[in-house]
């Protein structure tokens, strides 16, 4: 289950970061704070407690301060990368799970 979870993260997630990054480009906030809020969720199922709090950091941002987005997206698109690397070393084995 806990691998099927990685997985599917890859695929939904792998390419979040340019997806928020456009739609912010585009003023399209609502959506980009929904990828964060999804991101969230999905980040506190599987426990990468840096990337939930990145992006309920974002999200907040989003939603209610303008000025600190830039910021937040960079910690955030940080965070993103190294669970999707994390996945990916898990998905190929290099990485055993206790």
């Amino acid at each position: 289950l806990y691998l099927r979870l990685l997985g599917e993260f890859q695929r939904h997630y792998g390419d979040a970061a340019r997806r928020v990054r456009t739609l912010l480009a585009e003023a399209r906030e609502e959506e980009a704070a929904h990828i964060a809020h999804n991101v969230h969720g999905v980040a506190g199922s599987f426990g990468a407690e840096p990337l939930r709090r990145a992006s309920a950091e974002l999200e907040r941002a989003i939603e209610t301060q303008p000025g600190h987005v830039d910021r937040c997206l960079g910690s955030w698109e940080a965070a993103l990368r190294e669970s999707l690397e994390s996945a990916e070393r898990i998905a190929r084995g290099e990485v055993t799970l206790p």
